[in-house]
């Protein structure tokens, strides 16, 4: 019986024993774990695929590295200007008017001339064909008529010369009403009425 009591006591020792040694070695390892590094948590999701729109705002000024200028391409006085400075104009917006007196005079220059040349382009081909006649009967040469001709061809060539002077003079004045080219706002104004 005793050497039973000796191993019951025994076994509560061990026992006894290894449960100090585990609350020991538990203690150990919180103190281990509260001075060491922490464990990592880690996120998990599931991957989408779609578009990210990377957007930037930013407040500011834009200004034109070459100020447009707008000129007359006639010369002719200026008769209004319809714009001022800080005005809105919009492109084809008038915005001064040049007086065309000098193009009308000219016009009707070249229309007089017109009128002229064909009097003589008229006056011309009944000579023509007068002297054609005359060649026919045999009483003068085809000398006189081939020069007659010729004649005739310079004054239909004068003619389409004034017609072309005529629309040239057109074309001219009506670059007498000066026009916005492009949407904007006017920043300066150089010129007058009578300059």
């Amino acid at each position: 019986m005793q050497k039973n009591y000796v191993c019951f006591l025994l076994a509560i020792s061990v026992t006894l024993f290894t449960a100090c040694s585990n609350n020991n070695d538990d203690s150990k390892d919180k103190e281990a774990n509260k001075n060491g590094t922490k464990p990592t948590l880690v996120t998990v999701t599931t991957i989408k695929k779609q578009s990210v729109e990377i957007t930037e705002d930013a407040v500011g000024t834009l200004e034109g590295l070459i100020d447009p200028t707008i000129a007359a391409e006639v010369a002719a006085r200026v008769v209004k200007v319809h714009v001022s400075p800080g005005d809105q104009v919009k492109q084809g917006q008038l915005l001064a008017t040049l007086d065309a007196t000098d193009f009308t005079m000219q016009r009707n220059e070249a229309q007089a001339e017109i009128n002229r040349i064909q009097a003589l382009l008229e006056n011309q081909a009944k000579i023509v064909a007068r002297n054609q006649a005359l060649v026919d009967k045999k009483f003068i040469s085809q000398n006189a008529v081939d020069n007659d001709k010729a004649q005739q061809n310079v004054l239909k060539q004068q003619l389409e010369a004034a017609r072309a002077r005529v629309g040239s003079i057109n074309h001219n004045s009506s670059k007498t009403r000066i026009v916005s080219p492009v949407n904007g706002t006017v920043e300066t104004r150089l010129v007058s009425a009578g300059d």
